[in-house]
């Protein structure tokens, strides 16, 4: 058997994870000295939600998940999340 046969992962899938990292984060919260509390007025919240693949050679890709969070009080801004979520997935075939 070769070297490369026997560094070979053995799976039922065509893949596997080898790595999980958080990419980027960052978190602002800009007016965090207003009381939201004082008011009766529901805050609105927008999600978004991406996925891309760079292939990065024959059998390495990595996947990301780009997750934006932003959070405003009429025209005020509460919060802004932004994450971005990344797996190394190599190819067994």
């Amino acid at each position: 058997m070769s070297d490369k046969e026997e560094q070979k992962v053995k799976t039922p899938y065509p893949f596997f994870i080898h790595d999980q990292y958080v990419k980027d984060i960052s978190f602002e919260n800009p007016n965090y000295l207003v009381k939201y509390s004082e008011t009766d007025k529901q805050s609105q919240v927008s999600v978004n939600v991406e996925t891309n693949v760079i292939k990065l050679n024959d059998d390495n890709y990595e996947v990301t998940m780009s997750v934006s969070a932003k959070s405003t009080l009429e025209e005020t801004s509460i919060f802004v999340l932004e994450l971005v979520y990344a797996c190394l997935f190599l190819s067994v075939q």
